[in-house]
C-alpha cells in the first residue's frame, strides 16, 4: 500500500510540474494594460490594390499608406481605461492610378506647400490628439482631428467640400474605426493555447461599407508573449453609409487573416500582419443608370511595426 501511495503521488507530481512547465497549458490574462507615463510608437504600413470598372478605368489602382503614430499614456483609472495623447509624426501615402504619370504622393517630412493639397497635409503633422482607449483595445472616444480640420478654413483657405473629404477619412469618427481596427483585440480574460474569441467592428475601405467579424485563436504562449491567429469574415453594411438612400445595392463579402504577437504583460503589439481579400458590386437600381453593376476587387495588407 505504501509503495502504491508513493507511486500515485510520484504520478501526480510528475503531471502537475509537467502541465505548468508546458507552454501549452500555461493560462495567462490577456489585455491591453499599458503603464501610466510610458511613451508608444508604431509605425503602421497599409497597402492596397483596387480595380474593377468605371471606378478605376480598368486599372489596378496601387496605394501604399506609411503612418508613425506617436503615444504618450497620460493617465490609467481604476477600470484600466487609458487615457492617451497621440500625434502622427509622419505621414506618407502613395496611389498609382495605374501609368507613372498618374501617381499622386505626399509626405508630410517633405511636404508641397504649393499646393492645397499639401498645405493640408502638412497641417496634420505632429498635431496632438487624445483618446480613451479600454483594456479590450476599444477606442472609445478620439478627440482633436474634428477641430483641426475645421480650423483649415481659417488658416489654409480649404473649401467646404475638402474639409468635408477630410472629415470622412481623417475625421474623429473615422480614426475611431481605422485604429479600433488594430487595437480591439484584447478578451480581457485568462486564455490558455487554443482559446476562441470573435469581435465584430463596422468598418469602411474607402466607398465600401463593410462589417469585419474576426476570430482570434490563441496560436502559442512564451514568457514573453502571446501568438494570435486571425482570421475573418467580411459583409456589406451598405445601411450603415446611407448609401441605399441612392439607388444602390452594395454587396461586399472577402476575407483576412494573418497573425498578431502581443507583449503577455502589456499588450503591446510586438508584431502585426494580416492580408485581406474583398470583392464587391454595387448595382444601380434607379434612374438612367438603372440595371448597371459595377465590380470592385480589392487585395491588401496591414502591417504594425513597434518603434
Amino acid at each position: 500500500m505504501r509503495r502504491y501511495t508513493q507511486l500515485m503521488t510520484f504520478v501526480l507530481a510528475s503531471v502537475y510540474f509537467y502541465g505548468c512547465s508546458n507552454p501549452s497549458s500555461e493560462k495567462c490574462l490577456l489585455k491591453l494594460a499599458l503603464a501610466k507615463g510610458k511613451n508608444y510608437s508604431y509605425l503602421l504600413k497599409n497597402e492596397q490594390n483596387m480595380g474593377g470598372g468605371i471606378l478605376s478605368g480598368g486599372k489596378m489602382i496601387h496605394t501604399v499608406v506609411l503612418c508613425r503614430l506617436d503615444m504618450h499614456v497620460d493617465d490609467v483609472d481604476p477600470s484600466g481605461i487609458m487615457k492617451i495623447s497621440t500625434l502622427f509624426s509622419h505621414l506618407l501615402a502613395k496611389t498609382n492610378m495605374g501609368t507613372g504619370a498618374d501617381s499622386i504622393s505626399f509626405d508630410t517630412d517633405k511636404p508641397d506647400t504649393s499646393t492645397q493639397a499639401g498645405k493640408i497635409i502638412s497641417a496634420l503633422k505632429n498635431q496632438k490628439i487624445s483618446m480613451m482607449v479600454s483594456s479590450e483595445g476599444k477606442i472609445i472616444s478620439f478627440k482633436g482631428m474634428d477641430s483641426l480640420i475645421q480650423a483649415m478654413k481659417e488658416t489654409d483657405g480649404t473649401t467646404d467640400g475638402q474639409r468635408a473629404i477630410l472629415q470622412k477619412v481623417l475625421g474623429d469618427s473615422s480614426l475611431i474605426t481605422l485604429t479600433g481596427s488594430v487595437f480591439n483585440l484584447y478578451p480581457n480574460k485568462v486564455v490558455t493555447e487554443g482559446d476562441v474569441w470573435t469581435i465584430a467592428q463596422n468598418t469602411q475601405t474607402g466607398i465600401l461599407p463593410m462589417v469585419t467579424k474576426t476570430t482570434y485563436k490563441v496560436k502559442s504562449i512564451t514568457a514573453k508573449s502571446i501568438v494570435l491567429k486571425v482570421d475573418s469574415k467580411i459583409e456589406s453594411a451598405a445601411k450603415l453609409s446611407g448609401i441605399e438612400n441612392l439607388g444602390v445595392k452594395l454587396s461586399v463579402e472577402g476575407n483576412q487573416d494573418g497573425e498578431i504577437e502581443v507583449d503577455k504583460a502589456t499588450g503591446q503589439i510586438i508584431r502585426y500582419h494580416t492580408d485581406e481579400s474583398i470583392k464587391a458590386k454595387m448595382s444601380m437600381s434607379g434612374g438612367k443608370n438603372a440595371g448597371m453593376e459595377i465590380p470592385v476587387e480589392m487585395k491588401g495588407s496591414m502591417t504594425v511595426i513597434p518603434q
